[in-house]
């Protein structure tokens, strides 16, 4: 399940120069993390934001309680120079897929996603895989588009004070919400930090209810 692939090389994706040529390795890392359970259950999969890597906060109390609920988590490492050379849905959908592509066979998959990582919504709604979207980007038509037509459970979590965050006309059935109240694209509060991490438990609560959800509609 794990890769060692990014292993071969300096870095995994890196632009080489050949000539007046840009080439990029086709290597995505996938990197499980720092816990696995003995026997897993699923495959999740994180999707980190722009920065900070799948141990912001938010996704490391994602990663953490998944796996102590059974969950074998992985996590994507983003390539700075191939989301601009590439554009950032065509590489966060080509890792989303590539991370797949490691998950466990034969057990579900769920997908844990901040900010730029949700850009791979329309990457799971068109596979049936279910996920958390934290602070989704909900101005990127594809990702709107993909909300209105989305069946797998789908958990979108934003703040009311993120621009990036709108309640939209149409969500498929299988969409869920939750606002935080005067939180930003952090889901913090500004100012604030004891009310940001109280408010943020209603997260994890529901990111745990939605990986058991899965697990009873696969087992």
């Amino acid at each position: 399940m794990s890769t060692t692939q990014g292993q071969q090389s300096d870095l995994s994706g890196v632009a080489r120069a050949r000539g007046r040529r840009t080439v990029f390795d086709d290597v995505v890392t996938v990197l499980p993390w720092l816990a696995q359970p003995d026997h897993p259950l699923g495959t999740a999969i994180l999707l980190p934001g722009g920065t900070g890597g799948v141990f912001t906060p938010l996704l490391h109390w994602s990663a953490t309680l998944l796996t102590q609920s059974g969950w074998s988590v992985i996590g994507v490492t983003w390539d700075e120079a191939r989301l601009e050379h590439a554009g950032a849905s065509t590489e966060v959908t080509r890792c989303a897929q590539s991370a797949l592509e490691r998950a466990l066979s034969g057990l579900p998959v769920l997908v844990v996603a901040k900010s730029l990582g949700t850009l791979a919504l329309p990457w799971a709604v068109e596979n049936g895989i279910s996920g958390a979207w934290l602070t989704p980007l909900l101005h990127d038509e594809t990702v709107v588009a993909a909300v209105a037509r989305a069946q797998p459970a789908t958990l979108l979590v934003g703040g009311s004070a993120d621009p990036h965050w709108r309640q939209l006309p149409e969500a498929g059935d299988g969409v869920d919400w939750l606002e935080l109240p005067h939180a930003d694209h952090g889901l913090q509060r500004d100012g604030d930090w004891h009310q940001s991490l109280v408010e943020q438990i209603p997260v994890f609560d529901r990111v745990s209810q939605l990986a058991s959800q899965v697990l009873r509609s696969t087992g």
